[in-house]
């Protein structure tokens, strides 16, 4: 009856599992996303009205003027906080990008378009890209049935203003010398300049040190990181803990 009864008794758990534990009761308690933003907006209401009366300030870095809160409580706040919900809204630049999207993305979701097409990428790829293109498939597929698509148009939108436009500007303007002085004419040199930096010492010099680099850093990059994920799969004392910290 003992044995019986040591046999059933539950095994006691790690500290790690109990910190996951509560981990995961603490996020499927969260409420929906919508409360959640009806919860934050009435944090900033109430903030608002309370750095009002505490007359909190704050001193612009560029223009060194004093900036003061508005109660978002007062009437002239409800109205300034009502009218200028609509332009706030609309004044966002990737708004456009992003429901244009979304309504592609759950037209081609709902008729079977991304599921075929990501079918098709997995039976066409080679054998030598299957894993990669797997794990691309997985990923698609989990971002298509998520919000994925929404927090990556925005991303894509500023990679495009502020990386892809600016890089091909910058080659665009390699074809031209353009004086120290604004309005004056540039002028037309074509590939000149390109030759210029592509024969230059310094250009060569840089390629080598950063050839150098990449050999003495990438090698133990990926030695340290083979290391640790063995590390990982070891059945030693203490290492849920390095698990938690190492996933």
């Amino acid at each position: 009856m003992a044995s019986s009864t040591q046999a059933s008794a539950p095994a006691r758990r790690s500290l790690t599992d109990r910190f996951l534990h509560i981990v995961e009761v603490g996020g499927n308690a969260l409420p929906h996303p919508a409360t959640l933003f009806a919860l934050l907006t009435l944090c900033i209401l109430v903030g608002s009205w309370l750095a009002v009366r505490l007359d909190v300030s704050a001193l612009h870095p560029a223009t060194h003027e004093v900036i003061r809160p508005v109660d978002l409580l007062s009437r002239e706040g409800l109205h300034r906080l009502l009218t200028g919900l609509v332009p706030n809204f609309t004044g966002f630049a990737p708004l456009g990008a992003v429901l244009v999207s979304l309504i592609g993305i759950g037209v081609a979701e709902h008729s079977g378009l991304i599921g075929a097409a990501l079918r098709r990428l997995v039976f066409a790829a080679p054998a030598w890209a299957l894993t990669p293109v797997v794990v691309f498939a997985g990923v698609m597929s989990n971002m298509a049935s998520e919000i994925g698509y929404v927090l990556l148009i925005p991303s894509l939108v500023v990679f495009g203003v502020f990386v892809f436009w600016p890089l091909v500007h910058n080659a665009y303007l390699g074809f031209y010398r353009n004086p120290p002085f604004p309005g004056l004419p540039s002028t037309y040199v074509g590939f000149d300049q390109y030759k210029d930096v592509l024969t230059s010492e310094t250009f060569v010099d840089s390629v080598k040190t950063t050839f150098l680099f990449a050999i003495m850093t990438v090698p133990v990059g990926i030695a340290l990181g083979l290391g640790l994920a063995i590390l990982a799969h070891q059945q030693l004392k203490g290492i849920g803990i390095y698990r938690t910290f190492f996933s």
